[in-house]
């Protein structure tokens, strides 16, 4: 059912999480229900036993969320922010005590855009880069009455902002694509 994993991240848990992709994607129709767009995660304290232990979160937007592409971890608590295919979407994953996602906005018109990239600063915002537009949306958990906010496009002649890393001097620094 599930193609491959596009995104990883290890949570403040210890465990690694990642999201998958759907071997039946076509924009023009969904693929059959229960397929793509899943989390799942890995207790790393099994790897290297006979059986890893894996267990799958499920869909994060069932029916609406084929794809996800990038996941951070929240900077102090349980939770992951994933991005996905289908109009650069954000969601926000509580892991425990019970698993709960919340949808935080979208970040690009088209339905073929995707969020390619996500980290977490030192000060705790939650940024993600997206595809066709090249655009930059902050999140903030310190300040959730503020929303996903779309900074907008960061370079018109660009189409995708694959790679952000913080340096030390704080700043986020970003590498975009054009074609």
């Amino acid at each position: 059912g599930e193609a491959g994993v596009m995104g990883l991240c290890a949570g403040n848990d210890g465990w690694i999480y990642g999201g998958t992709i759907s071997s039946a994607i076509s924009y023009g129709q969904p693929p059959p229900a229960g397929r793509g767009g899943h989390v799942f995660r890995l207790d790393t304290a099994t790897v290297g036993q006979e059986r890893p232990y894996f267990e799958d979160l499920g869909q994060v937007d069932p029916g609406r969320v084929f794809e996800v592409w990038s996941l951070t971890p929240h900077p102090a608590n349980n939770r992951i922010y994933i991005g996905t295919a289908e109009g650069a979407r954000v969601y926000e994953m509580e892991t425990s005590p019970q698993v709960s996602v919340t949808p935080l906005g979208r970040l690009e018109a088209a339905e073929y855009g995707y969020v390619s990239e996500m980290i977490t600063a030192s000060d705790g915002r939650i940024y993600a880069g997206t595809y066709p537009t090249c655009r930059l949306g902050v999140y903030d958990p310190l300040a959730t009455q503020y929303g996903l906010v779309d900074m907008g496009t960061v370079h018109q002649n660009q189409r995708e902002l694959p790679g952000m890393a913080e340096g030390g001097d704080g700043y986020i620094y970003i590498g975009t694509y054009g074609h």
